[in-house]
């Protein structure tokens, strides 16, 4: 490509800064560290978009560090790229260190800043930070010193200049995935809220549908079966599994169905509330169909918050049929519609409504 996925911290010249390599084809220095985008294998095309990507497995061959590792020096005032060559964690503030900043600056690609993939993280030993994150979210949760096998991290030197060395009594346990994940779109997700409507009301149960390029439609290992409650419970069924999370791929045009299953319903008053969370990454228009009712209502869940549904369960045991409810989600194509309306009137004609229009401009219109 025109441009490299793979880049050099270059601190030795003039203006330090992310550097191509000349060449791929030398041997890999570990200790310096670099800053490579991986987009999945060959197949997977580059794109200014976030988008699914296959998977990837990065592997390098030789002698495994093993010992104390020569000291680096760190120029005066400037960063430096280091790697924890060692397979294992290491513990920055274990690090001999001299001149040395009491911080460290690591990339975080599941820190999204302003749809970014990925930002810089901030740990400072200065009170009262301690070392916990200076950014929320991302792959730090708590106060974090550690350096992971294989991960390279930014330190700074005084005025005057500084070094900094790995060595064995800094290994420490245990390990924290803060590469990229396989995908790091949000994931768009519904969720469905039982709730008794009475004079005393509670939660009685809930389930999730969530949409990702990478899921099947097949009940697999991405889905999460149900146990069922003493009390109401409200599932997902999907090939005669009863699930309280349903993994799915992304809708089309063409649709797709949420089929619920209910049983253990009371003779009373329920409602239903439909959460719409990253719905921005699938715009999907949604309608609720109540098979004992025979009726069809579009449920919003595209704007923030929840959306309420109410029904009754009566004496007649079709209000009660565990699969009195499904969901029917449609595509929403972006943008406007290729058309321009100059009228547009609406007749009640008895039970039925007409519709009359025109238009200009017209283009690629279906119905």
């Amino acid at each position: 490509t025109n441009r490299g996925s793979l880049f050099l911290y270059d601190d030795a010249q003039a203006t330090p800064g992310w550097v191509e390599p000349t060449s791929t084809s030398n041997t890999i220095d570990t200790r310096n560290g670099y800053f490579i985008f991986i987009r999945g294998d060959r197949t997977q095309t580059p794109s200014t978009s976030v988008s699914s990507v296959t998977s990837t497995t990065l592997r390098t061959t030789g002698t495994l560090y093993t010992g104390d590792q020569p000291s680096m020096p760190v120029n005066a005032d400037q960063f430096k790229l280091v790697g924890n060559v060692y397979a294992s964690a290491i513990d920055f503030t274990a690090l001999p260190k001299t001149g040395i900043d009491n911080t460290i600056w690591v990339w975080d690609p599941k820190l999204s800043l302003g749809g970014s993939l990925g930002a810089y993280q901030t740990f400072t030993g200065n009170v009262p930070f301690n070392f916990s994150p200076l950014i929320p979210g991302g792959s730090y949760t708590g106060p974090n010193s550690v350096i992971e096998s294989g991960q390279a991290f930014f330190v700074k030197a005084g005025a005057s200049g500084g070094s900094i060395q790995l060595t064995e009594s800094a290994k420490t346990a245990g390990a924290n995935n803060v590469f990229r994940p396989l995908n790091n779109t949000p994931i768009p997700m519904i969720s469905t809220k039982l709730f008794s409507a009475t004079t005393n009301a509670y939660l009685a149960d809930i389930n999730y549908a969530t949409f990702d390029p990478s899921f099947s439609a097949a009940v697999d290992g991405d889905d999460v079966v149900k146990f069922s409650n003493s009390g109401e419970n409200a599932a997902i069924r999907r090939d005669g599994n009863m699930l309280i999370v349903e993994s799915r791929p992304i809708v089309s045009a063409g649709g797709d169905t949420i089929h619920f299953q209910m049983w253990n319903l009371r003779q009373q008053a329920y409602r239903f509330e439909f959460l719409g969370t990253n719905m921005a990454f699938m715009p999907v228009s949604m309608v609720l169909v109540d098979r004992f009712l025979n009726t069809a209502t579009p449920v919003s869940i595209m704007g923030a918050g929840a959306v309420s549904h109410n029904f009754t369960v009566s004496a007649d045991a079709g209000s009660a049929a565990g699969d009195r409810f499904y969901v029917v989600l449609r595509a929403i194509g972006g943008g406007p519609l290729p058309v321009t309306f100059t009228q547009f009137t609406a007749q009640k004609q008895g039970a039925a409504v007409r519709l009359n229009w025109t238009v200009t401009q017209e283009l690629n219109i279906a119905r």
